[in-house]
């Protein structure tokens, strides 16, 4: 079963999302909460934060990803499909993805 929860950009889904995992040891997966303005990558079954958003200027010898305003580092994706596979591999009650937006759909993000 598939589980989907959507809305308007900022309203505060992912907010949601943690605070409905908060203390549960059923699911595994990641997570991408703001902390202090920047995007962050939260492995939900270790209960640990990555940097994921990079704010400094562009630099081309750091790798990243543009989406709009934002830029994440290609170290964070490869950090998340870790994170992933391994909770493919834990059976595990429930699989958490936030989120699946353009960068899925074109095969550069989570996928």
């Amino acid at each position: 079963m598939i589980h989907i929860l959507s809305g308007p950009v900022h309203s505060g889904k992912t907010s949601r999302l943690l605070q409905w995992a908060e203390g549960r040891s059923d699911l595994a997966g990641i997570a991408t909460p703001d902390q202090d303005g920047l995007k962050m990558l939260y492995d939900l079954k270790v209960r640990r934060y990555y940097p994921f958003q990079i704010n400094e200027p562009y630099d081309p010898a750091v790798d990243s990803i543009g989406l709009g305003q934002y830029r994440f580092s290609d170290a964070a994706f490869v950090l998340a499909r870790q994170i992933l596979d391994r909770a493919i591999q834990h059976s595990t009650d429930w699989l958490i993805i936030d989120e699946i937006g353009p960068l899925e759909l074109a095969g550069q993000g989570f996928e």
